[in-house]
């Protein structure tokens, strides 16, 4: 009985192990072609969005608490966006559904426009606007900004209250360009004297320079006399030279000439009328230098200032003889418009 049995089992075994019939042939590879089709249908695809109102970790988040099985990437720069893989249709269905849904105004954050009015925005790389818009907008990623160009507006989208501040910053800047103040600058070049112990000062300057002469003459200078004025117009902030020929006499049929040089740079300080001038000056006096200075002053708008007072030996053999000669130097600065 059991030699029966065993008999059975083998041919049982022998007929599933055997030779494959031409049948079996044709399931088998029935079933390949529908496990190949099946692949086929799985088409993967990747895309990018591109956020207007959420940043891009939330977005990602929402997507997710959905159900969907995508890889999604954020990208954090401005406009944030999500990089999405995954199968075709859950692709499509999250770019063409699920983010109009969830990616609308009042969200996360709003968007407002702001008008540049007067500030630059040349296309240029090297253009000054862009790191100093990166100073006014803060890095963060709930505040997302771009610039038209175009249309000259900065449009930010964040919350109410970084809106306000970053219009308050940029306001602070977008100003009209000023053009730099127009000035008049008057030198005064003087002749004079030391006096004499116990002689009474004189002067023969014009009626505006009383008070030079008045400040001359307290320290222990005489017989004032006007060599010659100079008049420069500038600007605040320009540099300025000017040099000035003339004769100062007829000697033997010999004409003795002079030279009057200046140049510097001058600098309002404050809306009062605060200038600083930096000033270079000097006198030639037939070709040898009589007299120099180099200072640095601050001065009111319309006062007299003395810059410099010295002893000075002309080039004449007969003024020469007079070791008492003075050269002094007085300035006014005043706006050139008025």
């Amino acid at each position: 009985m059991n030699a029966i049995r065993c008999s059975v089992l083998l041919t049982i075994v022998l007929a599933m192990t055997g030779p494959m019939t031409s049948a079996n042939q044709e399931v088998q590879a029935d079933s390949k072609k529908q496990a190949a089709k099946s692949n086929a249908a799985v088409e993967l695809k990747t895309a990018e969005v591109t956020l207007s109102h959420l940043d891009a970790d939330t977005a990602r988040s929402a997507i997710l608490r959905l159900g969907y099985g995508l890889q999604i990437t954020s990208i954090h720069t401005n406009p944030y966006r999500l990089l999405l893989r995954g199968t075709k249709d859950e692709v499509d269905a999250v770019v063409k559904e699920v983010v109009p849904l969830i990616d609308v105004p009042g969200t996360q954050a709003a968007g407002e426009s702001i008008p540049i009015t007067y500030i630059s925005l040349a296309n240029e790389p090297d253009e000054s606007f862009m790191p100093i818009l990166a100073t006014i907008v803060p890095t963060s990623r709930d505040v997302q900004y771009q610039l038209d160009r175009a249309k000259r507006l900065l449009v930010v989208r964040a919350k109410a209250e970084a809106v306000e501040e970053i219009r308050r910053l940029l306001a602070a800047i977008d100003k009209p360009e000023q053009t730099a103040a127009p000035l008049m600058l008057q030198f005064f070049f003087i002749r004079g004297q030391i006096a004499a112990p116990g002689s009474k000062p004189e002067s023969q300057l014009p009626a505006e320079l009383a008070p030079v002469g008045k400040a001359l003459m307290s320290n222990g200078l005489t017989g004032l006399a006007l060599i010659g004025p100079m008049v420069i117009n500038t600007s605040e902030g320009e540099k300025f030279t000017s040099n000035t020929y003339f004769a100062r006499s007829v000697r033997n049929n010999r004409v003795r000439a002079s030279t009057l040089e200046v140049r510097g740079r001058t600098t309002l300080l404050d809306a009062d009328g605060l200038v600083q001038v930096e000033v270079v000056a000097g006198l030639n006096d037939m070709g040898d230098p009589v007299f120099e200075t180099s200072t640095t002053l601050s001065t009111r708008l319309g006062a007299y200032t003395i810059l410099a007072a010295a002893a000075a030996v002309t080039g004449d053999p007969e003024e020469s003889r007079d070791a008492s000669g003075v050269i002094a130097l007085a300035l006014r600065v005043t706006r050139g418009d008025e």
